[in-house]
């Protein structure tokens, strides 16, 4: 019984760090000046990623999917680091806290798909 909870307890730790590296991405919004069909289209755009943020968080979503869009989005988020960490406006030291903190979480995340992936192979058969 201590294994299943303990296997219960890693797989939300798992499940808590895709999300929450999903929710960190902060998808803009717009609302249209008017209802013409370019202002619609342009809301429709911009709001996209609202929508994908949305549906990545649903429950029913698959596994290996949200790992590669929280992937996706650290990716983006270490490289916005990196450029910081090279202006002097920044404190460095900082800078490569949070970096290293980034990659770790990125590494975790890349066992965690490399883990799916396992799971997913199927046997073949010559």
């Amino acid at each position: 019984m201590f294994a299943v909870i303990t296997v219960a307890t890693t797989v939300k730790a798992q499940n808590d760090l895709v999300d929450r590296v999903i929710q960190s991405e902060m998808p803009g919004a717009y609302n249209p000046t008017n209802s013409s069909e370019s202002e619609l289209n342009k809301a429709a755009i911009f709001n996209s990623s609202v929508r994908l943020q949305y549906i990545l968080l649903h429950e029913t979503t698959n596994e290996e999917l949200k790992v590669c869009y929280a992937i996706r989005v650290l990716d983006a988020q270490i490289a916005k680091t990196r450029q910081f960490a090279s202006d002097p406006k920044y404190n460095a030291e900082s800078m490569q806290k949070i970096l290293a903190e980034l990659l770790k979480e990125q590494a975790e995340l890349a066992k965690q798909l490399r883990a799916i992936q396992d799971r997913n192979v199927k046997p073949t058969t010559h």
